[in-house]
């Protein structure tokens, strides 16, 4: 459904330095009342943070926003919106609050939150976390991702920090709307200091990121030969972690299976673990390698960037193998397991209400695409670091599965796992590690 405002067709979404439209919340927790108006806190600083409970990074957010919630008690007013993913359905919303319930046990909260069916559509929200920061006014001063309590408190005092990250609804411009993408970062293909900016024969180059550039990684064989030139490769808004775990995988996420330990060892006391992670738009980097060969090499392109690493920051990496901790995915119960043997070998896939029914599929793929993920955000929920899952089963047929492993905490996993016939237990492994030190 389209909402119209006074034009046909025309869509709203809130924008920076616009008043806010209006919108009534008639069913709000942990508030003086129950229902209220965004005009009702004319007169305040008011955050509305919308999330979903489909977002893993919005519920990881929540003893974040709670400690906000109490840090700026008296100077802003935070609301958890919960924006429901299906309106028509009253089972969603029962959904949503449980796992909110759930969550609020778990890590104390007392967080404000507004259960709403229809203002992310009415504020053409489909990405979630979205973050409104409303003057007293209520003119939007703010629209972003990600908020800290450093960020919040230059904003209330007038000044909002250049490297919080923008905001967009689903219909909004986004800044690097206007990115050329045949042409080498930073260029245009005009006359500049010397000559034409394009009229290099190669060219390595290592900036910081803005959101006037685009966020997507191609070198090469990644690409769309009809809009990206062969013979440039670029990495675009990552940080240095993941940019030290391109020169050495080739890759820019890390993956179950390939050995490698999630995360970087870093020996060097001129930067400290934080300086190497995102934040908002901090820590993140732009690198472009344009080289006169036709086809680049993916082995060059990581060469050339742990040069430019090197060059830049005086960093050097190296992969070695050391003993980790783990979690191993083991047999429970055999004839469990063997029971649940795909006999048809039709491949499917299916979600009914929060299940997942997989039909046809390994071990390795079941790690990989459904339990990782979920273990490492009830280690996020709990404090504790994330650990990669190794398949220690020994199964060597594809399985018909059903669970539903949606913001449970490790305790809970462990025990939907046992009625499939698993178990995950604590171990070590010898794994290959990244490891980040001073170039001599």
């Amino acid at each position: 459904m389209m909402e119209v405002y006074g034009q046909a067709n025309k869509i709203y979404f809130p924008k920076v330095g616009d008043y806010v439209n209006n919108h009534l919340f008639t069913e709000i927790i942990n508030n003086p009342t129950s229902k209220a108006s965004i005009k009702d806190y004319k007169g305040q600083w008011l955050v509305l943070d919308f999330w979903s409970r489909f977002c893993s990074g919005c519920i990881a957010s929540f003893p974040r926003m709670n400690l906000l919630t109490k840090q700026f008690s008296g100077k802003a007013k935070i609301i958890m919106v919960a924006a429901s993913g299906n309106p028509n359905d009253p089972k969603d919303v029962i959904r949503t609050k449980a796992l909110y319930y759930n969550q609020a046990k778990l890590n104390n909260l007392d967080l404000t939150v507004a259960f709403d069916t229809t203002v992310n559509r009415i504020f053409d929200i489909t990405a979630f976390p979205l973050i409104l920061v409303i003057d007293p006014v209520g003119k939007i001063a703010v629209k972003t991702y990600h908020l800290d309590s450093i960020a919040l408190a230059k904003i209330i005092s007038g000044m909002v920090p250049e490297e919080l990250e923008k905001g967009y609804s689903s219909h909004e411009k986004h800044a690097d709307s206007n990115y050329v993408r045949v042409l080498p970062l930073l260029t245009s293909g005009l006359q500049a200091n010397g000559g034409y900016d394009t009229a290099f024969i190669s060219r390595s180059l290592l900036t910081r990121w803005n959101d006037k550039m685009p966020n997507y990684y191609y070198t090469g064989y990644f690409r769309n030969p009809r809009a990206e030139p062969s013979n440039l490769s670029e990495c675009m808004g990552f940080d240095l972690q993941h940019l030290f775990l391109f020169v050495n995988t080739g890759r820019i996420e890390w993956y179950y299976g390939d050995g490698f330990y999630d995360g970087i060892v870093l020996k060097t006391n001129r930067f400290s673990p934080d300086d190497l992670i995102a934040n908002g738009i901090k820590n993140l980097y732009a690198y472009s390698l344009y080289t006169l060969v036709r086809e680049s090499s993916l082995e060059k392109t990581k060469m050339a960037l742990g040069e430019e690493l090197e060059r830049s920051f005086g960093l050097t990496s190296t992969v070695e193998t050391k003993v980790c901790k783990v979690l191993s995915l083991v047999v429970k119960n055999r004839q469990r397991i063997k029971s649940l043997k795909n006999k048809t070998g039709h491949s499917s896939w299916a979600k009914v209400d929060d299940s997942i029914h997989v039909a046809n599929i390994t071990v390795k793929d079941f790690i990989s695409r459904h339990l990782q993920l979920t273990t490492n955000i009830a280690q996020i929920d709990e404090g504790s670091p994330r650990t990669p899952i190794l398949d220690d089963t020994n199964v060597d047929f594809k399985l018909d599965l059903s669970f539903d492993f949606q913001h449970l905490n490790l305790s809970q996993i462990k025990s939907a796992l046992n009625q499939l016939g698993f178990d995950l237990v604590d171990t070590e492994k010898q794994m290959k590690v990244i490891v980040v030190s001073d170039s001599n």
